[in-house]
């Protein structure tokens, strides 16, 4: 492709990058779950912000420890980080407030996001993939015939 005006560079004519959010809740679950690997696959090329909530510890009832929380965002962020460098342009992270919904909209006044991702729960995910397996066995599934009242009358 030329350049219309000799002044552009190489940089500037370069395509417009995908601008991706990534909320997480825990340590990234590994490749092989499906919503992690969406976001691998969604990653690649993209310009990426991760966002990990300083959610609630476990065990945490009485009192809170923002101390332990922070330190909990921070594992999680840095080995979502690390995972998603290798396949991203860019990637950043931000510990975020303890509401998912106002990390992320924090996060968005600084990123103009093009895509959003919630990884929230990833790290129950075995358990996660399965029920909406199940949900859609039982609604494609032949409904079950039961005698009614009326069986065997004609």
């Amino acid at each position: 492709m030329q350049a219309d005006n000799a002044t552009e560079t190489a940089a500037s004519m370069r395509p417009n990058h995908r601008r991706l959010l990534v909320l997480v809740g825990g340590p990234f679950p590994g490749s092989q779950d499906d919503r992690a690997g969406l976001i691998l696959a969604r990653a690649r090329g993209a310009d990426v912000l991760v966002v990990a909530p300083a959610l609630p510890i476990p065990g945490e009832r009485w009192t809170i420890d923002l101390d332990a929380r922070k330190a909990q965002a921070r594992a999680n962020l840095q080995r979502w980080t690390d995972v998603l460098a290798d396949e991203a342009e860019s990637v950043h992270g931000e510990i975020g407030d303890e509401s998912p919904p106002l990390a992320v909209a924090d996060a968005l006044d600084s990123f103009a996001a093009d895509e959003y991702l919630d990884a929230l729960g990833l790290e129950h995910s075995p358990r996660r993939q399965r029920r909406p397996c199940q949900r859609l066995r039982n609604l494609f599934a032949p409904a079950p015939v039961s005698p009614g009242p009326r069986a065997g009358h004609a």
